[in-house]
Formats: structure tokens, C-alpha cells, sequence
């Protein structure tokens, strides 16, 4: 009995042991660009404190400071996209399946490449409203 039964007990062990490194791999994609957005966190403040200066200098020229002051909404909106995304996101419980965990890491793989999609595009067109490309 005892030989029948641990060849299957090695089995089970392995396969959890594999769905963990799965797992633990997805969730790494998921932080390197957490990781890869932080550094760009500075750059958004950055620009919009730059977009504000130049706001307050060119003074009453409607048209020029309501496209700045879209730029730095939308930077506003992209950091805050970013801080609730850190918000929510957690790890699941070990307790639900291997399969629910990998569909919530694959769903929170796709928030945060769209988290950085508006990010890197608030960027770049605070950047160009600024003169800086």
C-alpha cells in the first residue's frame, strides 16, 4: 500500500510545487512593471509642476493655458490610475484555486500594462506641450 501510495503523494506535491512557481512567476510580470512605473512617478509630478509654471506665465491666453491645464489633468488622472491600481491589487488567498489565482494575475497583468499605456502617454504629451521633444 505504502508503495502505490507515495508515488502518487510525490506527484501532488510536485504538481502544487509547479502551480506556486507559475504562479509566483506571473505575479513577478505583473510587479516589474508596477516596478518599471514607480520610476516614473517622479517624472509625472515633474512635468506637471512644469505645466503649472508655465501656466501661471503666460497668463491670459485662454486657448494655450486650457490645453496645458488638459495635459496636466491627464498627467493627475495617470498617477492617479497608478495609486489606485496599488490600491486594489493584492495577492490572492492561497485557499482559492490555482486557476483563479492565475486568471487574477492575468487580469491585473492587463490593468497594469493599460495603468502604464495612459501613464507613458501622459508623459509624452506633457513633454511635447512643454517643448521637450
Amino acid at each position: 500500500m505504502i508503495k502505490l501510495v507515495m508515488p502518487i503523494l510525490m506527484v501532488l506535491i510536485a504538481c502544487g510545487n509547479n502551480n506556486k512557481t507559475i504562479q509566483q512567476a506571473k505575479f513577478d510580470d505583473v510587479m516589474a512593471i508596477h516596478d518599471e512605473l514607480m520610476t516614473y512617478m517622479g517624472t509625472i509630478r515633474t512635468l506637471q509642476k512644469d505645466i503649472n509654471v508655465k501656466v501661471d506665465s503666460i497668463g491670459s491666453i485662454a486657448n494655450a493655458q486650457s490645453e496645458l491645464l488638459i495635459l496636466s489633468r491627464d498627467l493627475d488622472e495617470a498617477n492617479e490610475s497608478m495609486m489606485n491600481w496599488m490600491r486594489n491589487f493584492s495577492r490572492p488567498s492561497d485557499k482559492k484555486s490555482h486557476q483563479e489565482i492565475m486568471d487574477y494575475y492575468v487580469k491585473e497583468f492587463d490593468n497594469i500594462n493599460a495603468v502604464k499605456k495612459h501613464m507613458l502617454d501622459a508623459i509624452e504629451n506633457g513633454r511635447q506641450g512643454l517643448g521637450q521633444n
